[in-house]
């Protein structure tokens, strides 16, 4: 699936874009899009004594609204289902966290014919949440993170003002971890250090434009 998808967003943004037929977008049209999106977790996660604490990959529908303020220029932001992460130490799952990632992004789509390609960056607010770890008698916390969002993809209007979408983000994600419990006794409370998740994200929607 990620093969595919960054080969048909490549083959998109090097078409020669003067052969476009028909706008795809003008200024001030709203764009929503719905779909699949798979998570991909690009770091190690935490090193804790010898051992490493990370998130595995994770799939989730996902809901974006774009408005064009100006003819070649939009802003996004991305909604979703929440994503469910098992948690792993050195491979072994230890427990899970569900994640929110509503991210607002700045695109600039260099053609706006029929394919539309585009490029973006902004601003991600990752909520975690419901984390369960399989001991029991033990709580862990993850902080929320904020980071940066890079972003690129393309449009396809194939009837009327349907499309299919599909595009690449790169996300950071750092989150402090906190674990409470019988292992943190008689502290109550044991900071782990930061985990680095920095996911790449793969997505293919169906949209429509008003």
């Amino acid at each position: 699936m990620k093969k595919l998808l960054l080969a048909g967003i490549a083959l998109c943004l090097c078409a020669p874009l003067a052969q476009a037929q028909q706008k795809a977008f003008e200024k001030g049209d709203v764009v929503v899009r719905a779909g699949a999106s798979y998570v991909d977790p690009d770091s190690n996660g935490l090193s804790i004594d010898g051992s490493n604490l990370s998130a595995d990959s994770a799939a989730s529908l996902t809901f974006n609204i774009e408005y064009l303020f100006a003819e070649s220029w939009g802003v996004e932001l991305l909604a979703a289902v929440p994503f469910k992460h098992d948690l792993q130490v050195d491979g072994t799952t230890i427990g899970s966290t569900k994640q929110l990632p509503p991210t607002l992004t700045l695109l600039w789509h260099p053609s706006i014919g029929q394919v539309a390609p585009y490029v973006g960056v902004g601003v991600n607010w990752t909520i975690f949440f419901d984390e369960k770890v399989d001991t029991g008698t033990d709580v862990l916390l993850l902080d929320d993170s904020f980071g940066i969002a890079a972003q690129i993809g393309f449009d396809w209007v194939f009837a009327n003002n349907w499309l299919v979408n599909a595009d690449v983000r790169y996300i950071q994600i750092e989150t402090d971890a906190t674990i409470g419990g019988d292992l943190a006794a008689p502290d109550g409370a044991l900071a782990l250090g930061t985990v680095d998740i920095n996911p790449w994200v793969y997505t293919l929607n169906i949209g429509y434009k008003f």
